[in-house]
């Protein structure tokens, strides 16, 4: 049975009622078109279902509307954040960024629990880690020649316990690096600091030839983290893990 709201609190009140948290916008009827908006459009929500395969599926039909556009691209598998007190003059205001900024503005909206729908999250990397491997020794110098930390960011190792650090000495990052290695390193500017420029933990297991880090994104600048996720490309033949991704060092430099 449908649920009609008539006001931009009714909507909100039945959204935290619903609980709806990670939503994704799934269907459009009409898509926006830049012309004079349809006086009615539907769209359908799909609430992600953590662990499993499926979303719980909403409609909603709006009436009266008076806006109906969309600035940008619209992502069906991109979580949707809405608009914190969004302006517009109609009974209900609903904008949505998808991530493109969608605008509804119209006097009624039905919504209604539809059947679930099975859904498999896109293949997608994370934006602030990856881990490499592959059979190419190095050195931390190559690897720092590689990562270029600006002037001041040292590499320290964090000691057992996880409390304290020691900064590597020059000629600590000049051997290749053979297995068993294991440690987390940061690349900072002082043993204190707690907000490390970048982080890498090694695990290389005995008998293993070769690299196996994984790499965490700190502090640094956008242009810096691009030159870091380049890395792969240096080492050779190579895979990255990264979210739900898994590819060579070679399809993930072109990514």
């Amino acid at each position: 049975m449908p649920v009609i709201l008539r006001s931009t609190a009714e909507l909100i009140a039945w959204m935290h009622g619903e609980y709806l948290s990670e939503l994704l916008l799934r269907a459009l009827k009409p898509k926006p078109r830049g012309r004079q908006p349809p006086s009615e459009v539907c769209f359908e929500w799909g609430l992600v279902v953590p662990d499993t395969t499926k979303l719980t599926m909403y409609g909603a039909r709006a009436t009266g509307v008076s806006r109906w556009s969309l600035d940008g691209e619209w992502d069906k598998n991109e979580v949707i954040s809405f608009v914190p007190d969004a302006s517009g003059v109609a009974p209900i205001v609903l904008h949505q960024d998808l991530p493109g900024r969608l605008a509804l503005e119209c006097v009624t909206l039905d919504v209604e629990r539809l059947p679930d729908k099975r859904w498999r999250p896109p293949r997608r990397a994370r934006a602030d880690q990856f881990l490499v491997w592959g059979r190419r020794p190095t050195s931390w110098r190559e690897l720092l020649s590689w990562i270029a930390p600006p002037d001041g960011v040292r590499l320290f190792e964090r000691l057992p316990g996880g409390k304290r650090t020691r900064a590597l000495a020059p000629d600590e990052l000049i051997p290749i690096i053979t297995s068993p290695f294991f440690g987390v390193f940061r690349l900072q500017r002082t043993a204190e600091d707690e907000t490390p420029w970048l982080w890498l933990s090694w695990s290389l297991a005995i008998t293993t030839v070769g690299h196996h880090v994984a790499i965490q994104r700190g502090t640094l600048a956008d242009a810096d983290w691009d030159r870091v996720r380049a890395l792969p490309g240096h080492l050779g033949d190579c895979q990255v893990i990264s979210g739900t991704v898994r590819c060579s060092g070679a399809e993930w430099v072109e990514r």
